[in-house]
Parts: C-alpha cells; structure tokens; sequence
C-alpha cells in the first residue's frame, strides 16, 4: 500500500551508516494473553510483563528485530488512552544473562468504540464517515499503521 511505502522511508544511522527499513514484513504468530474481564487494569509495566511472560514460555517467539503489536479493547482500563494517547510505541531494553542485551520493540493501540472512560463519544462523529464503517476498527488500523 502507498502507506506501507512511506514506512518504508524510515532509517536509522548507526555509526554513520545510514540504513532504510527493509520492506520486508513478515506475520509470524498471534497470542491472546489479556483477560476477558470488563474493567481489567493495564500501565505499561503490565503490559510488558504480558509480552515478556509470552516470550518466555514461547508463546510468541523472541525476535529483536520484530515488533509486538498489543492490540486491546477499549473496555480496559489504561492510564491515558485517549485522553493522552491512542496508541505508542516503545522498546523494552533487557540484559540477558551472559551481559547482552536485547531490544524488544512494540507497539500498543486500543479500540476507541469500546472505550470505558467515557470517552468513546469521541469517535462518534466519525462513525458513518470511516474507510470501513468500523470507528473501532479503523481506529486501530490508522494507529496501528503510524
């Protein structure tokens, strides 16, 4: 998609070496680790001990050069979804046992539609006018693709 190109003009430079991102995507697993209950409590802290938990028990594999997307329902209650964020990025930076370390980069990103902060009305004058008729779902889609 023209979207994905544009991501795709992203680099970095290390040791004066500029490097674009490769334009290769590849989708290797889902795992649904998040609790079904209505007003379940997450923070950051939280949610990276839901990904590292996956990745121990080899749930999800350990991958420093992929991203974890943590995708939630809006119904879970996150310090600032929506009034601050709609969905971040960040890295998780861990030293292993023998001194390296590692970089686990993902994302997170919740459906504005099912927002138990009260503050799913936010959407509601988009919810006719979206590529897909879904708020929710294009919500995620638009964050999860910037």
């Amino acid at each position: 998609s023209d979207l994905y190109n544009v991501m795709t003009s992203y680099y970095q430079v290390v040791n004066g070496t500029k490097t674009n991102i490769s334009p290769a995507l590849k989708f290797v697993k889902s795992y649904n680790a998040l609790p079904s209950a209505k007003g379940s409590k997450f923070d950051q802290k939280s949610i990276m001990l839901v990904l590292l938990e996956a990745i121990n028990a080899n749930k999800l594999p350990m991958d420093p050069n992929g991203i974890y997307a943590i995708i939630f329902r809006g119904d879970f209650q996150f310090p600032g979804f929506l009034v601050e964020w709609c969905g971040y990025h960040s890295t998780l930076v861990m030293n292993t046992p023998t001194g390296a370390t590692i970089k686990i980069n993902f994302f997170v990103v919740g459906d504005p539609e099912t927002a138990s902060n009260g503050l799913g009305f936010a959407c509601a004058e988009y919810m006719n006018n979206t590529a897909n008729g879904s708020v929710g779902g294009d919500s995620i889609a638009n964050a999860y693709a910037h």
